[in-house]
């Protein structure tokens, strides 16, 4: 049983004082103060080289495996399309758009996009703007260069800071909108992100750590091992004597040995590779995993099936997507808003974009599905009717169903059978044959039944509001509608013909049937 007594009154938000950070940097535990730049806290750097810094992932990407998987990441992205969308539908807004289009098709584009892409490896990645007015007077970038973000450190409003010979520790103040700084992986307050090179090097120092073993183990066990036996009592300096002829042998290939001296050879026994190869390729898939999302496509030997190929597949797409996005977040905030402040103050900035290119096979198989799922839809509609039910609201039942709104049709009603006038009138005259005559004279003899019927089912729909009413209403006047006018035409018609084609017959064999007596024969 609740009571009000006792209950906390909510806190009133005010917009002018909650609209400040209260978590900042300055009363960030975790973050050691010593400068008034921010120290990198990468726990990969602080554990195994903060006297290396960043270049410690230099040597992360010397791996084949993992240089292969992140250019492959890499490419995913630039290989995209990119579109320049206006920021309004204002014509400055469509200049801007268009304009700023035109100055990222004059530069590396795909190129500079994959350098800023070299923060995912470590945590963020930074180039500088060249700026310019060009000839037709825009202030426009004619170069963006990248550098080693080895070479920068944040303050505490995470503005870039370059170090210098004068200055190691804390750097010099940089201008504004001069730098490109793009992150990945920067939460809370770390300036620095962190990247995909913290959890990689591990991978990497365990691999080479394997490797070292298994050309160990290649060393030992790959030729036999040289066993000499000497009597007991053999002098010391004979021992040493005999060690090293076996020595020479390993190194060169031969030696020779006083008479009586016994020279074995020891083969390994063990069979197999002693795990190194299995634990080397366990951490080449456990750094494809870390930056594709997954191994099949890396380590899979044909065992993987069209699912799970799809389904890899489909995770490699998503973080293809998130990278592409956040990069173009990246760009949209820095290079496209100061290139339009500075030429298009008025307009609204235009957003670049790398959208997922479009898979048509994936969008028929889309549209395949859909179309029985309505299909099925449908059918379970008309089993209901069929029993005297419906949905109660049964246009939203339909546009959850189609995935689409639908509204109440109307009925379209046949149209009046129009008057034939005399050009028709002389098309019997004009007729080929015969046959072309009399089934024009059929169908104008059977005009006057045939709108006599269609003037009462045009009545019948005319009072009808739906499908269901109309096919009720027709099913009601069929015992009504006249069938003699027209069984009497068409019987007509029907014997005529049939005496025609007797008659064609006759003419085209010569053999009639047999005449009464006293009739005269045909001649």
């Amino acid at each position: 049983m609740s009571s009000k007594k006792g209950k906390k009154k909510g806190r009133t938000i005010n917009p002018t004082s909650d609209s400040k950070l209260i978590a900042t940097v300055e009363n960030d535990i975790t973050i050691p103060k010593y400068s008034d730049a921010l120290k990198l806290g990468d726990p990969t750097i602080t554990a195994k080289g903060e006297d290396k810094g960043l270049k410690l992932y230099d040597e992360v990407l010397r791996d084949g495996r993992i240089r292969s998987v992140f250019n492959k990441r890499l490419g995913k992205v630039t290989r995209r399309e990119w579109v320049v969308r206006p920021g309004g539908e204002r014509p400055v807004d469509i200049k801007a758009a268009e304009e700023i289009e035109r100055i990222l098709k004059g530069l590396p584009f795909d190129a500079i996009c994959k350098s800023l892409l070299g923060a995912i490896m470590k945590g963020f990645a930074i180039s500088e703007i060249l700026w310019d007015r060009t000839e037709d007077g825009l202030i426009a970038p004619v170069g963006i260069k990248s550098h080693n973000p080895s070479r920068f450190v944040f303050d505490k409003d995470w503005n870039p800071r370059l170090l210098t010979q004068d200055d190691m520790k804390e750097g010099v103040q940089l201008p504004v909108r001069k730098f490109i700084v793009h992150r990945f992986d920067a939460e809370g307050n770390n300036a620095y992100g962190l990247g995909l090179g913290s959890t990689l090097f591990w991978h990497v120092l365990f691999k080479r750590e394997g490797v070292a073993f298994w050309m160990k183990f290649m060393d030992k066990f790959a030729a036999p091992i040289p066993f000499a036996r000497y009597p007991s009592g053999t002098p010391k300096p004979e021992q040493d004597a005999l060690y090293n002829l076996l020595v020479n042998m390993v190194q060169r290939g031969a030696i020779i040995a006083p008479l009586g001296t016994e020279i074995e050879f020891l083969e390994a026994t063990r069979a197999g590779d002693a795990g190194f190869e299995s634990w080397c390729r366990y951490w080449d898939e456990q750094s494809a995993e870390v930056v594709l999302g997954g191994n099949l496509t890396t380590g899979a030997k044909g065992q993987g099936s069209r699912a799970a190929s799809q389904t890899h597949a489909d995770e490699a797409d998503a973080i293809v997507d998130d990278d592409a996005d956040q990069l173009s977040a990246t760009l949209n905030d820095t290079l496209i808003r100061w290139i339009c402040d500075a030429n298009w103050s008025d307009a609204v900035p235009p957003t670049v974009w790398r959208p997922r290119p479009r898979n048509e096979a994936e969008e028929v198989e889309l549209g395949r599905k859909r179309y029985w799922k309505q299909q099925s839809a449908i059918r379970v509609l008309e089993a209901v009717r069929l029993q005297g039910y419906e949905p109660e609201n049964l246009e939203e039942w339909l546009g959850e169903a189609l995935e689409t709104p639908v509204v109440q049709a109307k009925l379209p009603l046949p149209a009046a059978t129009p008057a034939k006038s005399g050009a028709e009138d002389a098309s019997f005259a004009e007729s080929s044959g015969p046959v072309d005559f009399l089934t024009d004279q059929l169908a104008e003899l059977a005009s006057d039944p045939t709108e006599d019927w269609l003037e009462q089912i045009r009545q019948k729909l005319s009072g009808a509001s739906s499908f269901a009413e109309a096919s009720k209403g027709l099913l009601e006047l069929y015992p009504d509608l006249d069938i003699d006018p027209m069984g009497n035409v068409l019987g007509d018609a029907f014997a005529l013909s049939e005496l025609i084609g007797r008659s064609d017959v006759f003419d085209e064999t010569g053999i009639y049937p047999a005449q009464p007596k006293g009739s005269k024969k045909k001649t």
